[in-house]
């Protein structure tokens, strides 16, 4: 009976990982797309930075102990109210994507719960629109253009930066710290 169950165990771990060989490989052409955007945001003095309401909201409900309402934007929902984001904020924003040791390619099967931003940091520049979308949860950021989306994964430091310059503007979960 051991032994039956030794080799179906082994048969499980065989197949699995080699499925994840596949499912779970790193995308490295959008992480050159992202990394290419990424340069986008530098010299950019124009942000406008929305904060996530409840990933279990709706648009027309109140999160708990906040007078904000909430809107959906890309079938995310934030707070309506735009954060006011001082010259110091932006310059720490823009360092953040300047930063290519912060992104590695994105991977999938991190059984998460499914990606949803924590921030949308929107920002233009030469007419064009650009919006990056911040999960913590996942370690995920998601950028989007007029010509498409991409996205990467944060690295660990990058991660870890990326909070501590946006969490003074809404509360992370426990889970995303």
């Amino acid at each position: 009976m051991k032994t039956i169950f030794s080799i179906l165990w082994a048969t499980f771990l065989a197949l699995s990982l080699t499925a994840s060989a596949s499912i779970y490989a790193p995308d490295v052409e959008a992480h050159k797309v992202f990394l290419t955007v990424a340069k986008e945001i530098s010299g950019t003095t124009s942000f406008t930075l929305f904060v996530a309401a409840s990933r279990f909201s709706h648009p027309d409900e109140l999160f708990e102990g906040n007078e904000n309402k909430a809107k959906e934007i890309d079938g995310y929902v934030f707070y309506e109210d735009p954060i006011e984001l001082s010259h110091l904020d932006i310059i720490r924003i823009q360092d953040l994507f300047s930063k290519p040791e912060y992104f590695e390619p994105y991977t999938t099967g991190k059984f998460c719960g499914g990606f949803y931003p924590d921030y949308a940091i929107f920002w233009k520049r030469g007419g064009r629109g650009f919006v990056a979308y911040v999960c913590f949860g996942c370690g995920e950021i998601k950028a989007k253009t007029d010509k498409g989306s991409t996205m990467v994964d944060m690295t660990k430091e990058g991660r870890s930066e990326f909070v501590e310059v946006l969490s003074k503007f809404g509360k992370l979960h426990k889970n995303q710290k």
